[in-house]
């Protein structure tokens, strides 16, 4: 069985589109074509916190039967799920695959999942905790948590980067004056 910390999330089942059980899907990874080659994905229950199991097999895999894309969304449907109403149960549920199976990336880039929760240093003294990495239309910007102190936006560019060690959870910062 698949533990969800091991999940990676890579869609949302938005509706039903037509009647053979096809679903209209929010892709939510920046490799869209991971779809052209997946056999199967997990279906995650953010309600109840947990995956939800297959009611065709009795297991936590849907094979995807066909998919298409749509402009920015994804229209895809399961093997089994063959009329609307079996695939009205499955709207809201996130799409997952494993993190083994995610798509592999060049040294020196990093899922933002991956830094969420390392630890930053500025000159060997800790500054914070990465929350999150926000865009607001320019560059990514680490979210970094001070404790009782506000958080301060620390642009993700290598002028302010000195270095990242994912298995340690550290990331090396330069700080620019006036920042904290």
């Amino acid at each position: 069985m698949i533990e969800k910390e091991n999940l990676v999330f890579i869609g949302k089942i938005l509706k039903t589109t037509g009647l053979n059980g096809s679903l209209k899907i929010k892709i939510l990874s920046d490799f869209p074509d991971r779809f052209d080659n997946l056999e199967h994905v997990y279906l995650f229950d953010e309600n109840k916190d947990e995956l939800v199991k297959n009611k065709i097999t009795d297991e936590f895999n849907f094979f995807i039967e066909n998919h298409t894309f749509l402009n920015k969304d994804l229209k895809l449907k399961f093997n089994g799920f063959n009329s609307i109403e079996d695939a009205n149960e499955l709207k809201g549920y996130f799409l997952c695959i494993n993190d083994t199976d995610r798509v592999k990336i060049k040294d020196g880039n990093y899922y933002y999942y991956e830094l969420v929760d390392c630890y930053v240093y500025s000159e060997q003294v800790r500054v914070g905790r990465v929350l999150q990495i926000d865009n607001y239309g320019g560059d990514d910007l680490l979210v970094i948590d001070r404790d009782d102190k506000e958080n301060i936006y620390l642009p993700f560019r290598k002028e302010f980067i000195s270095s990242i060690d994912i298995s340690e959870k550290r990331i090396d910062v330069k700080l620019i004056e006036g920042l904290i």
